[in-house]
């Protein structure tokens, strides 16, 4: 009897360490889980969590859909399996689940392993009991899958450990802070940067439309930026001409990278994907009646879901490749409007170059900082100048505030609508 109670244990123990660590743990709502997570739960609307052990302690709809799915909704303090399913319900609920689009895309990001396997465990339990429609896809967006392949090839000892789901963390403060970058993001930890995402979305500027939102992002940038020649000023008239350099050459930089990322695909690479796609129009691909790498990325997220379209993704992906925005070559004219900021002799054809010479310029600036000798009274005038920049958020908020309460009405009453349209 004794022999046959130890063979019996024995095969349990081989059992649960031949099985993920989280199945073998009998988790449940009261399982002590410490540590900060990063959710995401894209359907159509895509929604962002950052949880706190077994709490979410901020939700936060990244696009309009998403906004109006959590208007009026009490997301925060609710566990992963609790938040996840009430999201995937009101995703039935509102019309964005349905039989023609079931997929539940759940991506998770923490600084173990152990922590995410927990969380996924959780969020994959609650997306399942919040529809029955639901099919839960764990594989990572393609754009973040191309873009960490991206930085991986430019610096494999800077982007070593970056994931597709830590750079969908970074971007998110990327879209509120344009100080961050993928160089600083990667050194920071998930529980470091989950908690500056969430001390950036803690206002209610960022509970409102994209169109307002990215108007309220022009204004904080254009207050800041004058906050910042302020400072500038205190340096002194050299540093302040380079400084300013500087910022004209990063102005003219975003400009055409926002180009470079939104444009259309050619002819030829359009009729390849309706053949490999096996469609007679572009349609059901596009956005806004345009074919671009951002439409094409949706629509293999979405659309192109499990083993049997492998083959299929890997093509439309060789294709996303020769878009890369950094390769995107200049036109005569815009060589001209670049050679207008930064002077006659500047030798460049693609942005990846400009990129350079911007990089150059920040490193030139912050150098010649370094060896300025500045007194202790300027240094003080500059502590009090850039105290400022923290309250310009605020300045910008109480200037939109009329904006802001409509947004959430109109949030509220589409909510309403979708409602009693089902």
């Amino acid at each position: 009897m004794k022999k046959s109670y130890f063979k019996l244990l024995a095969l349990l123990l081989v059992f649960c360490l031949t099985i993920p660590f989280a199945s073998c743990m009998d988790l449940t709502q009261e399982t002590e889980v410490e540590g900060y997570s990063y959710v995401t739960i894209d359907v159509n609307p895509s929604v962002e969590l950052i949880v706190d052990g077994n709490t979410v302690v901020e939700a936060y709809g990244a696009n309009d859909d998403a906004l109006v799915l959590l208007s009026g909704e009490e997301i925060e303090g609710m566990s992963v399996e609790e938040a996840t399913k009430k999201i995937v319900s009101l995703c039935e609920e509102l019309g964005y689940l349905t039989e023609e689009n079931q997929n539940v895309k759940l991506t998770v990001t923490a600084d173990t392993d152990e922590l995410v396997s927990i969380i996924e465990e959780f969020a994959e339990k609650g997306a399942k009991l919040g529809s029955e429609k639901a099919i839960v896809n764990k594989d990572p967006r393609s754009y973040d899958e191309r873009i960490v392949k991206k930085l991986k090839e430019e610096d494999p000892e800077i982007y070593e450990k970056l994931t597709p789901a830590k750079l969908r963390l970074i971007e998110s403060i990327m879209e509120h802070d344009p100080e961050m970058t993928y160089e600083i993001g990667v050194e920071m930890s998930i529980e470091e940067l989950s908690k500056m995402l969430k001390e950036t979305l803690n206002t209610e500027a960022a509970q409102i439309g994209e169109e307002l939102r990215k108007e309220m992002e022009e204004r904080f940038g254009e207050l800041k930026k004058e906050a910042k020649r302020r400072v500038a000023e205190m340096y002194g008239d050299e540093y302040l001409e380079k400084w300013n350099t500087k910022e004209d050459i990063k102005d003219i930089f975003k400009k055409f990278e926002d180009k470079a990322l939104n444009i259309e695909l050619s002819e030829e690479d359009t009729q390849e994907i309706m053949s490999i796609l096996g469609i007679e129009s572009i349609e059901e691909i596009a956005l806004d009646g345009k074919l671009n790498v951002q439409a094409l990325e949706k629509y293999i997220d979405t659309e192109l879901v499990g083993e049997e379209f492998v083959e299929i993704k890997d093509q439309l992906k060789a294709i996303i490749e020769k878009y890369d925005h950094d390769k995107y070559e200049f036109s005569e004219e815009e060589l001209e409007e670049i050679k207008g900021v930064i002077g006659e002799n500047v030798d460049v054809s693609k942005l990846e170059e400009l990129k350079d010479i911007v990089k150059q310029h920040e490193k030139e600036v912050d150098e010649f900082k370094e060896d300025l000798d500045i007194s202790e009274i300027k240094q003080g005038l500059i502590d009090v100048f850039e105290s400022e920049f923290e309250e310009l958020e605020e300045q910008v908020e109480k200037e939109f505030q009329e904006q802001i309460d409509d947004a959430k009405k109109e949030f509220d009453r589409i909510k309403e609508e979708k409602k009693n349209q089902r």
